[in-house]
């Protein structure tokens, strides 16, 4: 379900927004909508990566100890 929001902008930030939306055939609000998404996408993809770096860190030290033993 969409929701109506007002939101303020930089007239420079603004214009920029608007040139972009406009070569990609898109509103104001589904080229902000689609901006914020792919933001929050890659948060959550550098999230992923720490975790799956954490999970080989804990693998390794639990490998060495096993080999070690």
């Amino acid at each position: 379900m969409a929701t109506r929001v007002n939101m303020t902008f930089d007239e420079t930030l603004l214009i920029r927004i608007d040139d972009e939306a406009k070569k990609m055939g898109l509103s104001r609000s589904a080229f902000v909508a689609v901006a914020v998404n792919q933001y929050l996408m890659q948060i959550d993809n550098v999230q992923a990566v720490k975790d799956v770096k954490s999970m080989l860190d804990k693998l390794e030290r639990l490998t060495q100890f096993n080999i070690d033993d």
